[in-house]
Formats: C-alpha cells, sequence, structure tokens
C-alpha cells in the first residue's frame, strides 16, 4: 500500500545539505476537515485537531498521522490510522487520513484525504469514502421551496503540499463531486400522472357499461341487421370487459430511473443527482483546475436542460407507452338478447302483472304484451312487433288459433288491434306459450379483439348468432366490428386521447418544471454571486434550481497563501450563504514557510513573519496528477531522492489506472 512505500520513503537518506553547519527548520499540517458553521469553528465543535509536523533542525525528521482517531466523538476506526467523521452538523464524512512530515533539510509534506481499504490516502474506484454535506440543513429557511432536500457528496477527496526552502506546490484530486437535489415535484410524478390520465379512464368506464354508447351501437347494429324491435329497446343483455392496464402503467413511474452521462433522476423519491464535474461549467475532477467554481449559473443551467430533457423524454415515452397500450388492450364484448325470453304465461302473470288496457297499441300495431286471463292485465312487453310480423309468427307456427276466438280472427296481413276487453278467454296462455319457443327472435354475440384491431376491422374473434322467427339470420360480423370501432375511435382516439396526451405530456412536464426550476426571490436567485443578504432569515427562498449558484459555492484545488508564508492546497471548499453560515474545507494539506531557524518566517520562531526564504508569494507551481498518483498521496519525502523515488513509482501506477473515474 502507499504507507509502506511512505515508510520506505522515510528510511530513505535525505539530500545532503549544502552548508552542514546550517540548521534548517519546516513545518507541515494536514487537516481533513475545517472551517466555521455558523460562527463555530469545526476544530471545536469536532476535537478534530490536525496532523502537526515542526521541526527546528534538531532531529532529522518530525512526523504526525492522525493524533484524534479516537478523539473525535462517534468516530470508529475503520483502518490502521483513519478515524470516521460521522455527522457533525451537517457534515459526514468516511474513513479520513492526516499526514504530515518536517525534515531538517528545509523541506516539509502535508496529506489529507479520505482513506481506501488498503488504508492508502486517496481513492481507487470501487473503494474511496464519501464524503456528505448537508446543504439543505445549513440553508435552512433559506433552502429554495422547490427542493425538499440538498447535499453535496464528494468521493475520494484528497490534497497533499510540498516545499523546500524555494519552492511550494501542491495537488488534490476529487472523484466526483455529486449535488443531489430531492424535488418534491418530480417525487409528485406518479400521482401528476393519474390525475391526467383521469378522463381516459372515466371513458373507459363508459364504455364497459351495460347503457354506454359500444351496448347502444351494438343493440342498434343488431336491429339493423334484422332483428326486429330491439334497436332502442334496452333489452339487449350484454357484459364488456376493457382491459387498459393504465394503474400498472403509472405504478411503474415510481420505479423508473432516468439518466444520462452526469444526472440521474429518480422519479419515485424525486432525487436529482448532478455530477458537477461532468458539465461543461464544471472541472475536470480527476485533474481539477485551481480555484474552480463548479456550481456556476451557467452549469445550473446546463443541469437545467438536462433535467428538462430527460423528463421531456420520459413523459413523451409515456404517452407514446400510454397509446400502445391502448392498441394492445383485449376488448371483449357478450351480448344476448331474445325478444320473447321474458314473457311470461298462464298462473305466472298473477305475480309481475301490470295493469296495462291495450294488448296491441292501436295505432302502432305493437304487441304490448299476453293477457292474465284472470285479471285482464298484461305482463313483458314485446317492443316493435306489429300485427303484420305477429301474424306471420302465427301462421308459421302451426297454432290452433281457432281456440283464440274472437281474438284469432283479427289477426292478419296489416290488422291492428283496437282495445281489448278483459273479455279474452284463459284458453290464450295455451295457444300461445308453445308460440314462444317456436319462434325465438333474438341474437348471441361474442366479440373478443384488441382496440387496434377494432379499429382497423381486424378484429380477431366474431361470433354472431341471430335468429329471427325461429330462422337464422346471416349477420355481416365485418359491419358489427366495423360499428364498434366507429365507437372507439370517437370516444377514444377523437375523444378523450388528445386532452390526455397533452396532460400527460406537456401538462405534468410543465407543472414539474415550474416548480422546480422556477426563478423567485431567493438570495442569489439573478445567477449572481451570492452576496446578497438573506442570510439564514428565509427571506425570499421562494425560487428554483437558478436560485443554488446565489446560495451555494463549490470550488476545488484551491491554492493560497497566508501572511506568514504558509501555503494550503484544499481538495474542496464549500460556502454556503457567502461564508455567512458556513465555510467548509475538506482535506487541507499546508506546508511552510521553511526558513532557518528563529530567522523571519520560521513558525517557531520569534521573527517578524516576513517572507520566507523561497518566493512562495509568486505564481504557485500546479501540476495535475494522475489518477495513479492518487494511492501515494500519503507518501513521505527524504529529500530530492525520495521526490524522484516517488514520481517513478507513480508514473508505474498511472500506467495501470483507469483513464477516467466511473460516472
Amino acid at each position: 500500500g502507499a504507507f509502506a512505500l511512505a515508510a520506505a520513503l522515510v528510511a530513505a537518506p535525505g539530500v545532503a545539505q549544502a552548508d552542514d553547519d546550517a540548521l534548517l527548520g519546516s513545518y507541515a499540517e494536514a487537516q481533513f476537515l475545517s472551517g466555521t458553521i455558523l460562527d463555530a469553528d469545526l476544530d471545536a465543535v469536532l476535537a478534530l485537531d490536525p496532523a502537526t509536523a515542526f521541526n527546528d533542525g534538531s532531529t532529522a525528521i518530525e512526523e504526525e498521522r492522525n493524533p484524534l482517531a479516537a478523539d473525535v466523538a462517534g468516530s470508529v476506526p475503520v483502518a490502521p490510522g483513519a478515524v470516521v467523521l460521522s455527522d457533525p452538523d451537517g457534515v459526514d464524512a468516511g474513513a479520513v487520513e492526516q499526514v504530515a512530515i518536517a525534515r531538517d533539510d528545509g523541506t516539509s509534506y502535508a496529506a489529507a484525504g479520505l482513506v481506501g481499504s488498503d488504508g492508502a490516502v486517496g481513492i481507487s474506484p470501487a473503494e474511496g469514502s464519501n464524503a456528505s454535506i448537508d446543504l439543505a440543513e445549513l440553508l435552512g429557511d433559506s433552502l429554495p421551496d422547490a427542493l425538499g432536500g440538498l447535499r453535496l457528496e464528494a468521493v475520494g477527496i484528497a490534497s497533499e503540499a510540498q516545499a523546500t526552502l524555494d519552492d511550494v506546490s501542491g495537488d488534490s484530486v476529487v472523484g466526483d463531486v455529486d449535488l443531489v437535489l430531492q424535488s418534491p415535484a418530480i417525487a409528485e410524478s406518479d400521482d401528476r400522472a393519474a390525475a391526467a390520465v383521469t378522463p381516459l379512464e372515466g371513458a373507459i368506464a363508459g364504455l364497459e357499461s351495460p347503457v354506454g354508447p359500444l351496448a347502444e351501437s351494438l343493440e342498434r347494429l343488431l336491429g339493423g341487421a334484422g332483428i326486429p324491435g330491439l334497436a332502442g329497446s334496452g333489452l339487449l343483455d350484454v357484459s364488456i370487459d376493457v382491459d387498459a392496464d393504465i394503474q400498472g402503467l403509472l405504478d411503474s413511474i415510481s420505479g423508473t430511473v432516468l439518466s444520462e452521462p452526469g444526472l440521474t433522476i429518480d422519479l419515485g423519491s424525486g432525487l436529482v443527482t448532478v455530477d458537477l464535474g461532468s458539465f461543461s461549467g464544471g472541472s475536470n475532477l480527476s485533474d481539477p483546475a485551481t480555484g474552480a467554481e463548479l456550481l456556476t449559473p451557467a452549469v445550473i443551467d446546463e443541469v437545467s436542460d438536462g433535467i428538462e430533457g430527460l423528463l421531456g423524454d420520459f413523459f413523451d415515452g409515456l404517452v407514446d407507452r400510454l397509446v400502445a397500450l391502448l392498441d394492445d388492450t383485449q376488448v371483449r364484448v357478450e351480448a344476448h338478447v331474445s325478444l320473447l325470453d321474458d314473457i311470461q304465461t298462464g298462473e305466472q302473470l298473477n305475480e309481475v302483472a301490470t295493469p296495462v288496457t291495450q294488448v296491441i297499441d292501436a295505432t302502432t300495431g305493437r304487441l304490448l304484451g299476453v293477457l292474465d286471463p284472470a285479471t285482464g292485465q298484461v305482463d313483458s312487453l314485446v317492443p316493435e312487433l306489429s300485427g303484420d310480423a305477429l301474424a306471420a309468427l302465427v301462421a308459421g307456427a302451426d297454432l290452433d288459433l281457432g281456440a283464440l276466438g274472437d281474438l284469432g280472427g283479427l289477426l292478419g296481413g296489416g290488422t291492428t288491434l283496437p282495445t281489448v276487453a278483459t273479455r279474452v278467454v284463459a284458453d290464450v296462455s295455451t295457444v300461445v306459450e308453445p308460440l314462444f319457443t317456436t319462434v325465438e327472435t333474438g341474437a348471441d354475440v361474442v366479440v373478443t379483439a384488441t382496440i387496434e384491431e377494432l379499429l382497423n376491422d381486424t378484429a380477431a374473434v366474431a361470433d354472431v348468432n341471430a335468429r329471427v322467427l325461429g330462422a337464422q339470420v346471416p349477420v355481416d360480423a365485418a359491419v358489427l366490428i366495423a360499428g364498434l370501432g366507429d365507437v372507439l375511435d370517437a370516444s377514444l382516439v377523437d375523444g378523450v386521447l388528445p386532452g390526455v396526451g397533452d396532460g400527460l405530456g406537456t401538462g405534468v412536464l410543465d407543472g414539474i418544471l415550474d416548480d422546480l426550476l422556477g426563478t423567485g426571490g431567493g438570495p442569489g436567485s439573478d445567477g449572481g454571486s451570492g452576496s446578497g443578504d438573506g442570510a439564514g432569515d428565509g427571506s425570499g427562498a421562494s425560487g428554483g434550481l437558478a436560485a443554488l449558484a446565489g446560495l451555494v459555492s463549490v470550488r476545488t484545488a484551491v491554492q493560497g497563501t497566508d501572511p506568514t508564508g504558509a501555503f494550503t492546497q484544499t481538495a474542496l471548499s464549500v460556502d454556503v450563504l457567502g461564508g455567512d453560515v458556513a465555510r467548509i474545507d475538506l482535506a487541507n494539506a499546508t506546508v511552510g514557510p521553511n526558513a532557518l531557524p528563529g530567522g523571519p518566517g520560521d513558525p517557531g520562531g520569534s521573527g517578524d513573519g516576513g517572507d520566507p526564504v523561497f518566493a512562495a508569494d509568486g505564481p504557485l507551481a500546479y501540476t495535475g496528477i494522475a489518477l495513479g498518483l492518487i494511492v501515494l498521496i500519503g507518501a513521505v519525502f527524504a529529500g530530492l531522492g525520495a521526490v524522484a523515488m516517488w514520481r517513478s513509482r507513480a508514473l508505474a501506477l498511472a500506467a495501470d489506472a483507469p483513464e477516467d473515474l466511473p460516472v
């Protein structure tokens, strides 16, 4: 591991001093977490002291690693010399390593970072620990109303810094920096979609109704096919099942995760994960630019476009899936009608008889019912059966009409009956009853097809059995199917679907985007630098995602030199509300000023803190490190020879390292 190599480097001989009599002083400090939260110093909150090493020239090497592994509240060591930071006021981190080394030749080295399972500072793609900052907790009422949560997650953070008498340099690496936000609007995608398809579900329920448009159409079509008295009678016994699994489609929304490089949206939880390093305004995190701001207005605009694109494609696709679902939906229609099924004769009429004064309407010739011989009342109306039809019916039944007396003599072609008195004899029941079974008039229909087949007149199964006065009547199934298809076309295709499609696609999408991406009066909502005065008071927190650039700053590979000449390399620096609420630095490595002990700039001397021996206030040398160098951040330098050894070993590891970090 890297620390085995570090030990070897510690033991390596140092570079010979130019003047054996000159004692040189050096300083190094490594601190993974520092900063302030609500004016409280994180060092005090966590008791997380840095690893420090000061060499006044009296010893060859001073070294310190993780001085407070057991002192951090709630910490659990997970690797030798490592500590775990656990939920310190909105900041959570994995295993941490801090290393500081100061030598008597005027060189110093510091490294701070997350630790892999092998104990190496830095990361490998599968082993890097996470650091998480709960920005929602820090922002409080200033969190935009459009967000239910907001946090920053960094994977594999590490920095190193080294100094000689003449120069300083530093490097940082960050595996990933993810902005994770929670959108209640996105989490409501399934509910919003359900509301959008409600008209469609109502239309389908209407189609399944026994008095709905499909049933009415079938009754009309059968009547037109030659079954007298059916159209508009309401006598059709129909069962219709439109098996559209719309709920299944809606249920699938919550389990959907949308993604593209750098952006993931979980529709169930409403979590949106943004890999800030993947966007054009961000930094190449495998070799981060010095002081690069990751959360700029340009980045947020690009993220917003990405969210809109992913959601737009999804809801457009959802409309397409709905149409495909309807096309494949099975429709089964079962219908039965017999015009004489419900007519009761003889003694049965006494139980259900209703008072009617006419058996056959004198104007229309319509047969109204069969008389009860005891009461002169009729039951079970038979619509649209005229005297002509009744005469034909009787003629084909070979019945003894003489037994009907005067009633039988009235039956004939074109005959209509006036009011019939109650003197009709009881023999009417005996004569008419066999007539009903001999001259059945009705139909049985079974249609099984998909909606698409019905719309295209290509139903897979259409079985129609129609009978008039006992004789089979041919019915063109294609006409029947086409008629049912016309109803579906009018009810769905030209009816509710256009509105449902607009509501499910544009309507739901626009509602979510308005809630999530809308800009309000929150601090920095104008895309500025966040210098507004809305810190912590909740004023104007109504802004959407666009407000974030003014609320949070995230910078990588921050370098700086303080007035004493100490140089610090920071992997990740996060400011909340311009630093008024929180300033959190992750993975700090500080070196110098390295100088003659007791001279100006000596960290331990009485000097005036003036310029150090090296020109640390000039342009800082900065060279990015390849992924293969990450595991060597904890290495200890033993003079220039050790540096050369470290660089050589790093190049060998880099050759075997993956080119890119996983997204």
